[in-house]
């Protein structure tokens, strides 16, 4: 397989690893904008470097993984999608629609492979949680809560958190499109929220220009009320979602890698699902399989480019719900 890699920071590299143990064969070619050396990963790996996209796009992919800064994810694509390539594009699709509705033309219209990189739902934890609400283990859904928080600071100790994507407004950073598994977990979970609100906040002394600190709350026609919370503030990291039902409540716990349930009747917690020694990188080699899968069948992936503009369209919904102060239907939030 030859494969294009836009941006190698570290998600680039991760998938970049991941491709050649599970396709030895694979050919790897990177865009890069800045010549910054690549050392000993360049070499193990053999990849190709061009500093000029024109130059990149010129030669024939079987896929072209979009790993760059959110805000300059839709430009790229529009580019390599026109050149009749399948796109991985990691979350989230972008910071805004610009662009979104040719690029969907483009893709329907080349019959391309489209898959947006929400890998924690590929999760074993959240897929069991997936399958017990599809099974009416809660019978009908009352709440949930939802929430993560991790110190910016700490998540990559080698790089200076100033110069990241998270922390740049101009790169499509900021806590909410950040941590947008979040919302998107709740929508494979339970459905598309029929409206949403939110606070959200600059409150630490980190040196970022984009919020670190964002409450969420989303409703739904049948009653169905949900909170989110996202940080970029804890330095006691966490990362949880519960979900109430008229049975009883499941919890899932990323950090303690288990999700429980509790039983109203029995007034019992029992674990459902649990795993010690679970390593996070199986849920990218997971979507990467899926993906190549879907490209080598011709078949429509579980999370394609519509599937991934869902949560978007509720963050821009989110961020104008806080700059009027109210709550906004999610379709006012789509252009």
């Amino acid at each position: 397989m030859k494969i294009l890699i836009i941006g190698l920071g570290s998600i680039g590299k991760r998938h970049v690893r991941n491709l050649a143990k599970l396709y030895p064969d694979s050919q790897f070619f990177a865009y890069r904008e800045r010549n910054l050396p690549l050392d000993e990963f360049g070499e193990k790996y053999n990849i190709n470097i061009f500093l000029n996209l024109d130059e990149a796009l010129s030669h024939e992919y079987d896929a072209v993984f979009i790993t760059n800064p959110t805000s300059k994810h839709i430009p790229i694509a529009l580019r390599a999608a026109d050149r009749g390539n399948n796109l991985f594009i990691e979350k989230p699709v972008s910071h805004n629609m610009e662009g979104i509705n040719k690029l969907r033309k483009i893709i329907r219209d080349k019959n391309l492979i489209t898959f947006i990189g929400f890998n924690m739902r590929f999760h074993p934890g959240i897929k069991e949680m997936k399958n017990l609400l599809i099974n009416k283990k809660l019978d009908k859904l009352y709440f949930a809560r939802l929430q993560v928080g991790e110190y910016l600071p700490d998540w990559h100790p080698n790089e200076d958190y100033r110069y990241g994507y998270s922390a740049r407004k101009e790169l499509g950073g900021g806590v909410l499109l950040t941590f947008i598994h979040e919302i998107d977990n709740l929508i494979w979970l339970k459905s598309n929220p029929d409206k949403v609100c939110s606070v959200m906040s600059r409150v630490s002394n980190l040196e970022i220009n984009v919020e670190d600190n964002v409450e969420v709350l989303l409703w739904y026609k049948d009653g169905f009320i949900a909170e989110i919370n996202l940080n970029y503030l804890q330095k006691n990291y966490s990362r949880n979602s519960q979900i109430i039902g008229e049975r009883g409540s499941l919890e899932w716990d990323y950090y303690k890698n288990v999700l429980t349930f509790y039983d109203n009747e029995k007034k019992e917690k029992e674990i459902i699902w649990r795993d010690s020694n679970f390593k996070r990188n199986l849920m990218y080699i997971e979507e990467v399989k899926h993906f190549i899968d879907c490209i080598r069948e011709n078949k429509k992936p579980m999370i394609d480019l519509d599937e991934g503009i869902k949560s978007l369209k509720i963050v821009i919904a989110a961020k104008k719900s806080y700059k009027i102060g109210k709550f906004i239907e999610i379709e006012e939030g789509y252009t």
